[in-house]
C-alpha cells in the first residue's frame, strides 16, 4: 500500500511548527519533500518528517551533553 503524503500545512502541524518554518527547512535542505505537485505544492512523507524529528532530538541531546561537559 502506498504511503499517504502530507500537504505543507498538515506536515507543519505534524511537526508542531509553522508552514513558514517548514518552507525554510526545505529551502535549507534540512527536510526533503517527497514530491512537488504540478502546481508547485510540496508533499511530505511521515518517514522523512520522523527522520527530521529524530535527528533534531539527537542534535539537541548532543548539544546539551557538550554544554554540560564544558
Amino acid at each position: 500500500m502506498r504511503e499517504a503524503l502530507l500537504s505543507t500545512p498538515n506536515a507543519a502541524q505534524y511537526l508542531g511548527i509553522s508552514s513558514v518554518t517548514l518552507h525554510r527547512a526545505v529551502k535549507r535542505g534540512i527536510i526533503k519533500p517527497a514530491m512537488v505537485t504540478p502546481g508547485g505544492n510540496l508533499r511530505f512523507s511521515r518517514d522523512e518528517l520522523d527522520r527530521y524529528m529524530r535527528e533534531s532530538v539527537e542534535n539537541l541531546v548532543r548539544s546539551n551533553v557538550q554544554h554540560n561537559i564544558a
